[in-house]
C-alpha cells in the first residue's frame, strides 16, 4: 500500500510538472509579436519636401553658343531667376550654367548644369548642386518638355550639410523667328516639381 502511494505522488508530482512546462502555459513571441510590443524607432525623419515652381522672369546674362552641323551647343549660359516654394530653406534667388546640345531641326538634346540657391531665410548659407534632363519635342515646334532631376549641397549657414533633391518639368519656349533669337536657344521656361531637404 506504501508503494502504491508513493507511486501515485509521483505520478502526481509529474502531471504538475508536465502542465507547468505545457506549450500553453507560454506562448512564444514571434518576430512580429515582438516588433508589436517594442516601443517606436528612435531614429527622427527629419526629411521635408515641398512643391516649388520657376515661373519667374528669367535674367540670361550670356555664355558660349554656337552650331556645328546639325547641332546647337550651349555651353555655360548664365541664368538668373527665383525658386518659389514655401519652403524657406529653398527659396531665393538661382544663379545657374545652363549647357545643352540639341538637334537644330528637332530641338531635341541633353541638358545639364550647375546651380546655386541663394535663400533669404538660412543665415547666409547657399544650396550647390547639378541638374540633369533630356529635351524632348511636343506637337508645338517652338514648345518643349524637359523633365529635370539635381541634388545639392547645403554649404555653411542653417543649411550646412544638408541635402537638396529637386524633380522638376520645364516647359521651354523657343522663339518662332529668328529675329528674336537664333534657331531651337530657349527664350523662356517655366515649370513646377518638388523639392526635399534632407536633414543629418
Amino acid at each position: 500500500m506504501k508503494t502504491l502511494s508513493c507511486a501515485l505522488l509521483l505520478m502526481a508530482s509529474m502531471a504538475f510538472v508536465s502542465l507547468g512546462c505545457s506549450d500553453n502555459s507560454a506562448l512564444p513571441v514571434s518576430p512580429t509579436d515582438q516588433s508589436a510590443q517594442m516601443p517606436g524607432s528612435l531614429e527622427k525623419c527629419n526629411n521635408v519636401t515641398t512643391p516649388f515652381f520657376l515661373n519667374s522672369p528669367k535674367t540670361f546674362v550670356g555664355g558660349d553658343i554656337w552650331y556645328a552641323g546639325r547641332k546647337l551647343h550651349i555651353k555655360k549660359y548664365e541664368v538668373l531667376e527665383d525658386v518659389q516654394t514655401t519652403e524657406t530653406r529653398v527659396a531665393g534667388l538661382m544663379k545657374h550654367y545652363l549647357s545643352l546640345t540639341v538637334d537644330v531641326i528637332t530641338g531635341e538634346g541633353p541638358c545639364h548644369g550647375s546651380f546655386t540657391i541663394y535663400p533669404t531665410a538660412t543665415g547666409g548659407g547657399v544650396w550647390k548642386g547639378t541638374y540633369e534632363g533630356y529635351r524632348s519635342k511636343t506637337d508645338n515646334p517652338n514648345v518643349f518638355t524637359l523633365p529635370l532631376k539635381g541634388v545639392a549641397h547645403g554649404k555653411g549657414g542653417t543649411i550646412d550639410k544638408m541635402q537638396l533633391f529637386l524633380t522638376i518639368t520645364l516647359t521651354v519656349y523657343t522663339a518662332p523667328d529668328i529675329s528674336i533669337a537664333p534657331p531651337q536657344v530657349p527664350i523662356y521656361w517655366a515649370g513646377e516639381g518638388s523639392g526635399t531637404v534632407k536633414a543629418h
